[in-house]
């Protein structure tokens, strides 16, 4: 699933569609078509809701402390950070160096 703050829609799913990963996802959850914005909890629920996923089961990925780490964590997701230069105070196993490092990650 993805969840993005935007004021237009359409830009993260053609953004998706463009770099031909749009199939991958099961669903796209915008802070325009909810209603709020992350770091909001309930764009997260509602993500989780729609996946099916339980909280504690899921993970979130991304490159803001409050909305992609805080936020996530705070309705129970594990999250990691794309924090290359280590400018957040987040535990060294939360941190990604860049996306390309999620796969290796997830296999550890």
């Amino acid at each position: 699933s993805v969840v993005s703050n935007t004021h237009h829609e359409p830009l993260v799913t053609g953004t998706l569609e463009r770099a031909g990963i749009l199939d991958f996802f099961s669903s796209v959850t915008t802070s325009v078509e909810h209603g709020r914005r992350k770091p909001c909890p309930t764009i997260y629920q509602r993500a989780l809701s729609v996946t099916g996923c339980e909280a504690d089961r899921g993970l979130f990925v991304g490159d803001s402390f409050q909305n992609d780490y805080m936020g996530p964590r705070a309705v129970g997701l594990q999250a990691l950070l794309i924090d290359p230069s280590a400018l957040e105070n987040v535990p060294d196993e939360h941190r990604l160096h860049s996306i390309l490092d999620l796969r290796e990650r997830i296999a550890a």
